[in-house]
């Protein structure tokens, strides 16, 4: 509904199930009246929703309609580690699968070392082995598209280190919102594998590049809540914050607004669109 108002054009999601339709309200009014969290994933829950967007504008003849299914299996990290009895069920989705958003948590990984690189690193030789198997790899290396998200971009622990290295720039406009440029966000990532995080990222890095052609690859940096903003519905830097604790909960200080969620799967969508029409090949 944001998209519609900053970008126009609307995109609607529905779920293909009565729950996926209760988990969307439930979310909804989660993060919108009571401004809260949704509780740690425990186990895994598999969740499909319908996505269909505003109809494309072309030079010749009628605009297209993009229309997907985004289908999560909404799972603990540590499901994807090696001998979990649910792994292989989630790798072979992920096989299935013709695009890939990876989220890349720089402080939640941070506290937790190597885990989340294990966790990684096992789920793609399996991932490997199944394309590999049918005939799939496409010189060698895995053919899905991948967005990859660099989560919590408006906390201060991410924020203000890429502020204070040159990575943000400041919309002219509306809300003045902060932003990393699209063009920039590659190089972004690497700065935080690089300088920012260290050791762990550099190998979350190297893996993804290894495994997935890089051409096939697109960086975003994201945030699921936005940021605080003034009362004249303005960024002030002086007080962004959005998420305050309270009675051992995370809640937030207003209604959020989030940075490049729905972006990534638009052009994810869009690339693989594009790369079906080249090939000749069915419609997604």
């Amino acid at each position: 509904m944001q998209h519609q108002r900053h970008h126009g054009g609307g995109w609607h999601i529905s779920g293909m199930t009565e729950e996926a339709n209760a988990y969307l309200s439930q979310g909804m009014d989660l993060l919108t009246r009571q401004r809260a969290f949704p509780e740690a994933t425990m186990g895994v829950r598999e969740i499909a929703w319908s996505v269909q967007g505003p109809r494309k504008k072309r030079k010749l003849g009628p605009g297209r309609r993009p229309n997907f299914v985004l289908d999560i299996q909404d799972a603990a990290g540590e499901v994807y580690g090696d001998g979990h009895p649910q792994q292989a069920q989630l790798v072979s989705l992920l096989a299935r699968s013709h695009g890939l958003i990876y989220l890349f948590d720089p402080l939640g990984d941070a506290q937790r070392a190597t885990e989340s690189f294990n966790f990684l690193h096992s789920a793609l030789t399996l991932l490997t082995a199944q394309v590999r198997n049918r005939g799939g790899l496409v010189d060698g290396r895995l053919p899905h598209h991948v967005s990859v998200c660099v989560a919590k971009f408006d906390h201060p622990g991410i924020f203000q280190p890429a502020a204070e290295a040159g990575w943000v720039t400041q919309d002219h406009e509306g809300a003045q919102l902060p932003r990393i440029p699209r063009e920039r966000g590659e190089q972004f990532f690497q700065w935080m594998c690089d300088d920012f995080r260290g050791a762990t990222a550099r190998l979350v890095r190297d893996a993804l590049q290894t495994y997935f052609d890089p051409r096939r690859i697109a960086y975003y940096a994201t945030s699921a809540v936005g940021f605080r903003l003034a009362p004249q519905h303005v960024f002030d830097y002086r007080d962004y914050v959005q998420e305050i604790e309270a009675d051992g909960r995370k809640y937030l200080r207003t209604s959020p607004g989030p940075i490049n969620v729905l972006e990534p799967l638009i052009d994810l969508e869009d690339r693989i669109h594009r790369e079906t029409n080249r090939r000749g090949a069915k419609p997604w």
